[in-house]
């Protein structure tokens, strides 16, 4: 599931393309050119759905910035029709697919403004800084120049190609969406959104750079390669091995190997901290009580209330014991120092009622069938 963004990318563009290629001036037809970009709309409502935003928000531009009777697509009544068999194809599939296991579908608060630097991302570095030096010291020039490219053109009383203010007005707005909405229960994933935005504001960042090359090249490929150097580092250090992205380490290979060995049976049940990589559901094939929010959201299956139940157990709350029974779960397993609900797992709770029946490292596995006497 987390490398649906690729795919969905890739249908974007495909869809992209296919709205923006010459259209009248040379005999494309409705069949040939909206219908496709149509399609690859509605299958993105069930890929991805950060890439479905993203080609929503561009056909909204694409409308918003009509002249007169005609849009890019052609005529209105063209647009319509466009844009009510779209509907009547995504939105149907979409709908069910997050209401039917959801009586409410958001179990987070959507308006999050500020993104990172908002209090619920609790990313207290992020809090600290100023949020115009959070933005360049996180993106580089690409926001100044990108500002500084429109400022540029305008001042030059040259209107803008109308397929280029849809794009810029269509990357304009998803910035918004991103840094005031959360889409998904972690903030992280806006991320998702943003690469789009940025993607649509890209040709700002071009008239910029196109501007600087014509009075001073030099400067303009300096800028260039100031942006693209993070990046460019950064594929370098992969490449020399200076970097890595760990999903398991090598004593959680080897925990996921001794906890089968201990466990009765395949089938029971382990309460552990969701998590997209945790060892357990990976590399045990246990079964689990929640997986990752961010999975479950997707599919549209709701999970708040399961979600409290395994706080209430490792937070030590006054019913842990009576819903470890009522979910019949076999092993506990935390990590030390991990959280749950923003709040860090207590560990001393679990050592006074459960039986540590195996510890590695940072690990710890319970028995939770095995009770110990409580302290008086």
């Amino acid at each position: 599931p987390q490398r649906a963004f690729l795919f969905g990318l890739v249908i974007f563009l495909l869809g992209f393309a296919s709205l923006f290629q010459p259209g009248a001036e040379k005999g494309k037809s409705f069949l040939s050119r909206e219908l496709p970009a149509g399609l690859m709309f509605a299958v993105l409502s069930l890929v991805h759905l950060h890439s479905f935003i993203a080609m929503g928000v561009l056909l909204i531009g694409m409308l918003s910035v009509s002249e007169k009777d005609q849009s890019i697509l052609g005529s209105r009544k063209k647009v319509l029709t466009f844009g009510v068999s779209v509907a009547a194809a995504a939105l149907p599939a979409l709908m069910f697919l997050l209401l039917r296991h959801n009586e409410h579908p958001f179990l987070w608060e959507l308006w999050s403004p500020g993104w990172a630097q908002n209090q619920d991302a609790h990313l207290e570095k992020a809090n600290e800084m100023n949020p115009i030096w959070f933005w360049v010291y996180n993106t580089g020039l690409f926001l100044p120049l990108c500002i500084l490219g429109v400022t540029l053109h305008l001042r030059q009383a040259k209107p803008f190609p109308q397929k280029i203010r849809a794009v810029l007005a269509s990357g304009a707005f998803l910035f918004l969406i991103a840094i005031l909405f959360k889409i998904q229960p972690s903030f992280y994933d806006n991320l998702k959104v943003f690469t789009y935005a940025f993607l649509l504001l890209a040709p700002a960042l071009g008239l910029a750079l196109e501007w600087i090359h014509q009075r001073f090249m030099p400067l303009a490929l300096a800028l260039l390669c100031i942006q693209c150097a993070s990046a460019t580092r950064d594929c370098i250090s992969f490449a020399e091995g200076f970097q890595s992205a760990v999903f398991f380490s090598p004593s959680e290979v080897d925990l996921a190997r001794e906890f089968k060995k201990i466990r009765k049976s395949q089938s029971d049940l382990v309460l552990i901290t969701p998590k997209h990589n945790h060892w357990v559901p990976c590399l045990s094939a246990s079964p689990i009580v929640m997986g990752y929010p961010g999975w479950l959201w997707s599919w549209g299956i709701s999970y708040g209330e399961m979600e409290k139940k395994i706080a209430q157990v490792l937070l030590g709350g006054p019913d842990a014991v009576q819903v470890i029974d009522s979910l019949k779960v076999k092993y506990i397993i935390i990590e030390r120092g991990e959280k749950i609900l923003n709040q860090p797992v207590q560990e001393n709770f679990l050592n006074t009622h459960f039986e540590r029946i195996l510890e590695r490292d940072n690990w710890i596995i319970y028995s939770a069938t095995s009770r110990l006497k409580s302290p008086s």
